[in-house]
């Protein structure tokens, strides 16, 4: 039998005589691959790749949401530090700091005034 397609000596192509024994057998198999293999070494490699690339990002993205995660828990962290700043500076959080620490501080009588030039 041949298998490459050439007339044999009745005349008939491979294509015409195809039957399942040669399926069976793994002869279409052979001749396929061996016709085809540039091909399917150069799909075979993009599937890696593809591959790769797919695994790669994906590793990418849950770097990125634990990232964004971090980045929400240092926003509260840096509104919570400001907030507690913010009232600590209040004036009557600063007169209380001073009578705890025994300074004889006291609110200016008169108001400020701009001086002219």
């Amino acid at each position: 039998m041949n298998l490459l397609g050439n007339k044999d000596k009745k005349g008939q192509t491979q294509q015409d005589k195809f039957r399942w024994k040669s399926l069976i057998n793994g002869e279409y198999f052979d001749v396929f691959f061996v016709k085809n293999i540039k091909i399917i070494l150069i799909i075979s490699v993009f599937l890696v790749l593809r591959i790769s690339k797919q695994y790669y990002c994906e590793k990418q993205l849950a770097e990125i949401d634990q990232l964004q995660d971090s980045l929400k828990m240092v926003k509260y962290t840096y509104l919570t530090l400001s907030q507690d700043e913010m009232e600590m500076h209040r004036e009557s959080q600063v007169s209380e700091k001073v009578r705890e620490n025994g300074l004889r501080l006291n609110k200016s009588t008169t108001p400020p005034f701009i001086i002219s030039k």
